[in-house]
């Protein structure tokens, strides 16, 4: 609380009941607690509503249940046509999803509520062959072997990856009715007048990445060349083995809606690039390659918050 300054009690000073009566005269609180006249260590919990901050919270196992790397697992493959983008929801290997289901009657949200989800998976991404080094594939370069010499070699930027992002229900506890979560996009809008399809990353609030694979590429860096000695010059593939991914997102309500289920949803290939009007980065499918993604096992939690 404010500081009121009261010289030391000395020698001499006289103390009766006068003096300690008017000692705090000097102070009063005519209006309202604010910031101004008090400090959060002037409240203790009796001081608050006994209302539950958590309203709402589960937590349930995505994808393969088991901590070993090893079968049961599950396979994404990756996308062939633009027309028909993979969109797979996570389930275990005998195809039955894994969403987080909240219920028959599902969370009913109100303004200023916050929505929270957390969730990790165990994945493995594997390729048959060099699809990066494919003549159409995005990423691929054609630069010179050494300076000044007329024989080019092939690299990649390595930027492929696959996007794993949520959807919800919020029609019925049937979960038969999935969208995208507010401010992610289902990547499928058109780029490029219809040859491309993808989606503005600024629209990836509920998203996350996982890396296609990993190629490293023979090179004599003090020198600024290509080693013409390793084959194949465009690069090597290493296999990057099981590895976890994670995300989180957070929903403040800006109206009521009720929450029946979440699920994570996988799709991919895909390929960064930019478009000019507007001014904007985007990922677009890249059906000029292949790949597959395994994964095993792994959680999704999440918990509503009360508002004011």
């Amino acid at each position: 609380m404010s500081r009121i300054v009261r010289n030391r009690v000395g020698p001499g000073d006289t103390i009766d009941a006068t003096t300690l009566n008017d000692t705090y005269d000097d102070y009063s609180q005519s209006a309202a607690l604010d910031g101004s006249n008090t400090r959060e260590q002037a409240f203790d919990i009796v001081h608050f509503s006994n209302a539950p901050i958590i309203l709402n919270s589960k937590t349930s196992i995505l994808g393969n249940a088991g901590m070993l790397h090893q079968s049961p697992e599950t396979t994404v493959t990756h996308t062939t046509s633009i027309g028909t983008p993979v969109a797979h929801a996570v389930q275990d290997s005998g195809g039955t999803e894994t969403p987080l289901d909240l219920g028959s009657t599902g969370w009913s949200l109100s303004t200023g509520d916050v929505l929270r989800v957390w969730w990790n998976l165990s994945v493995e991404p594997e390729v048959s062959g060099t699809p990066w080094n494919n003549a159409s594939a995005y990423g691929r370069y054609s630069i010179p072997q050494n300076p000044g010499s007329a024989t080019s070699v092939n690299i990649t930027d390595g930027l492929h990856c696959w996007v794993a992002r949520l959807e919800w229900d919020i029609t019925d506890n049937t979960l038969t009715n999935w969208t995208a979560v507010p401010d992610q996009s289902a990547f499928t809008q058109s780029f490029n007048g219809g040859a491309d399809k993808g989606g503005y990353l600024n629209r990836m609030a509920a998203s996350t990445v996982i890396s296609a694979w990993s190629v490293f590429s023979a090179g004599i860096a003090s020198e600024g060349a290509s080693n013409s000695v390793t084959t194949p010059n465009y690069g090597v593939y290493k296999s990057q083995g099981y590895f976890g991914v994670d995300s989180m997102w957070a929903y403040p309500a800006t109206g009521s809606v009720t929450v029946y289920g979440i699920r994570v949803v996988i799709t991919g290939l895909m390929h960064p690039a930019h478009v000019a009007s507007p001014d904007r980065n985007i990922l677009l499918y890249d059906v000029n390659v292949s790949g597959s993604l395994n994964y095993k096992g792994g959680r999704i939690s999440a918990v509503q918050m009360r508002g004011g």
